[in-house]
């Protein structure tokens, strides 16, 4: 008790504000890092779906192409050729801008399908492809 009676007023004042400052610090740090912890999660979710929007992308141009190379198919080679071309190359647009994106993100993700895509390709461009797969009977 000596010591603090033996303070001058300011020393005093100054002693008592101590301890709601060290509080307050510990508040704004703790709000800080739980701020930061958001921050990361939403930059981590915004990067989840930019994936899922490439991904979609690659989906919907695969289908497409798919289409378009089976009405070649069935048509001989007759039809929708500059189509499906068309469609080949909005594929590989796609499926460039998904790896490109993986490679920004820094992530590595296998699509071991798509590289079975040019042998496909290959198949359908020969249209000797086309019989084998109408022989084929389609099984559930």
């Amino acid at each position: 008790m000596e010591f603090i009676q033996n303070l001058s007023i300011r020393n005093k004042l100054l002693l008592i504000s101590l301890v709601p400052l060290a509080a307050s610090m510990y508040f704004l740090v703790t709000a800080l890092s739980a701020a930061l912890e958001k921050r990361k999660n939403l930059a981590r979710v915004y990067d989840d779906v930019v994936e899922i929007e490439k991904i979609s992308d690659v989906l919907y141009s695969v289908q497409e192409e798919r289409g378009y190379s089976i009405n070649y198919l069935n048509s001989r080679g007759r039809l929708d050729r500059t189509e499906m071309f068309n469609s080949r190359s909005q594929t590989d647009k796609s499926i460039a801008a998904l790896h490109s994106m993986l490679n920004e993100q820094k992530k590595t993700r296998s699509f071991d399908n798509l590289d079975s895509l040019a042998g496909l390709r290959k198949g359908v461009n020969s249209i000797a492809f086309a019989d084998a797969c109408m022989a084929v009977p389609v099984t559930n």
